[in-house]
């Protein structure tokens, strides 16, 4: 059977929440638009725009306008472990933790996600 475009677009939106929210249930109604919306090409660009061989770090603490909203579930970084230990030497670097959510902090707790982002861009 061939789903709709309605029944295509809701097909994507679970499967894009599933692995990219922590509480689905919550988040899958603030995931906007569809398939039309989303650029694969784009998204596999994206990382080719890094240099991975350069460490951020340094800048990023001597910024000291720097903070990192990270979600408690986002993907296999559960609690910000390995990231807290690779900035523990770059105290200018705020790391804000944010419960009950995963990659898509906006869509998992948006009101925390929205005081977190101002405070973050009051500095």
């Amino acid at each position: 059977e061939n789903p709709t475009a309605r029944e295509k677009t809701q097909i994507w939106r679970i499967k894009f929440a599933s692995v990219n929210t922590f509480q689905i249930e919550k988040s899958i109604k603030n995931i906007k638009g569809g398939m039309a919306y989303y650029n694969q090409r784009v998204g596999n660009l994206m990382p080719k725009t890094v240099n991975w061989k350069f460490d951020y770090r340094d800048v990023m603490n001597r910024n000291g306008k720097v903070t990192v909203i990270y979600g408690a579930y986002d993907f296999i970084d559960f609690k910000g472990e390995k990231y807290r230990e690779q900035i523990k030497n770059y105290p200018n670097i705020d790391f804000r933790l944010i419960e009950n959510s995963g990659h898509n902090i906006w869509s998992d707790e948006p009101e925390i996600f929205k005081k977190e982002l101002k405070r973050a861009l009051s500095k």
